[in-house]
């Protein structure tokens, strides 16, 4: 994200407008966020260099005018303006979101429950701008964060499904980041912004939202929800996504991790349009989308006996570059910027990456990802 300016550069650049009540307060933050980019890994007193720096830098973060808001806007506007920056092609934003436990800080007000219910703490749901380059990514920067709380609920709470809509959801929180960052920009400006994100928004609400604003979208499937117009034999959206024809195949290559040395991996592609009609006893119209299927099998016995090798007809490969815009290619630096590398995810569980040989990855593609 730096790039060739200094850290003081970046941190003026970022932070320079942040507005605290007092110029003297956004001076000493923007010291603070230059020494903090500096030891980005050291606690803030090692940070700051001394104690009477610490000291301050603690005073400076207790004012009421210092928010998470109003430090952070004028980096999320940055990024967002870089982003719209004609000719980029897909730009990922890459959503999700953290527990901060503050479980042994009792003293700490303003807390919801964690976990199980007996640790308590704050949900931080995160947007990263992601351009997502060969052979490295380019990260532009936070797009959006947003902190929010788990409240409370008294135990055998009784509430009707016309209730549930009604209210604001956790599940919200991932359209409500989407309209925070904003309308996309023209498809004719030849960049496309494209939201990335797991299980956790496989949610018709969050579909039908984002598509009202535009957005492109790649949701990892959680829900094995009802199609409409579809047969018997496939009545069900993994049932639907099994039943697919393989379309191509195309390798990547996988950096090394902790304990894992590079390697090479071979994914089969196949893709179908479907239509999601809204739950039953919800308003609303029917989505369509795509179905795509990411498997992953190991270079060294690639079938081993468990499906037929896909077809490699020029005629499907034409096909796919058609509607993905972006190509094969583009699509996997997609998903494989979310999916975890040393672990297999089949069927909504994390398994050991040397439980199976092969394993489906099940993806919802609105159709804006997928056409011109």
């Amino acid at each position: 994200m730096l790039g060739s300016a200094s850290p003081m550069d970046w941190a003026l650049r970022q932070f320079g407008n942040c507005e605290f009540g007092d110029v003297r307060r956004t001076n000493r933050f923007v010291l603070l966020a230059a020494s903090a980019v500096k030891n980005s890994s050291e606690s803030l007193p090692a940070q700051t260099g001394s104690a009477g720096a610490a000291k301050a830098a603690y005073r400076f973060l207790a004012e009421p005018d210092v928010t998470h808001k109003a430090i952070c806007t004028p980096h999320w506007e940055d990024v967002r303006h870089r982003a719209r920056t004609p000719g980029l092609g897909a730009v990922l934003f890459i959503q999700d979101g953290t527990e901060l436990d503050y479980t042994h800080h009792p003293e700490t007000t303003g807390l919801g429950f964690i976990g199980d219910g007996r640790g308590r703490g704050i949900e931080l749901q995160t947007t990263l701008c992601v351009l997502p380059g060969t052979p490295e990514p380019e990260v532009l920067g936070m797009a959006f964060s947003h902190i929010w709380v788990r409240d409370y609920e008294p135990r055998g709470k009784k509430e009707t499904l016309a209730m549930r809509n009604a209210r604001h959801k956790e599940s919200d929180v991932w359209a409500d980041s989407l309209e925070a960052i904003g309308s996309p920009p023209k498809r004719s400006s030849g960049t496309r912004w494209v939201s990335v994100s797991d299980r956790g928004s496989d949610g018709f609400s969050f579909l039908a939202r984002a598509a009202a604003q535009g957005w492109s979208c790649l949701v990892r499937s959680k829900h094995n929800r009802r199609l409409e117009n579809s047969d018997e034999t496939s009545r069900y959206l993994h049932d639907f996504a099994r039943s697919m024809p393989s379309v191509d195949t195309f390798t990547i290559d996988l950096r090394t991790r902790p304990k894992k040395p590079a390697r090479r991996v071979l994914l089969n592609l196949a893709f179908a349009p479907v239509t999601l009609p809204p739950p039953s006893g919800t308003k609303g119209k029917s989505i369509s989308a795509w179905c795509i299927r990411f498997g992953k099998t190991r270079l060294s016995n690639p079938w081993n006996g468990f499906l037929s090798p896909p077809t490699q007809s020029s005629a499907s490969r034409m096909l796919w570059r058609k509607w993905s815009g972006t190509g094969i290619d583009g699509l996997s630096r997609s998903i494989t910027s979310v999916s975890k590398p040393d672990a297999i995810w089949k069927n909504g569980k994390c398994l050991p990456s040397k439980a199976s040989r092969h394993y489906w990855d099940y993806w919802v593609s609105l159709p804006s990802f997928c056409s011109n």
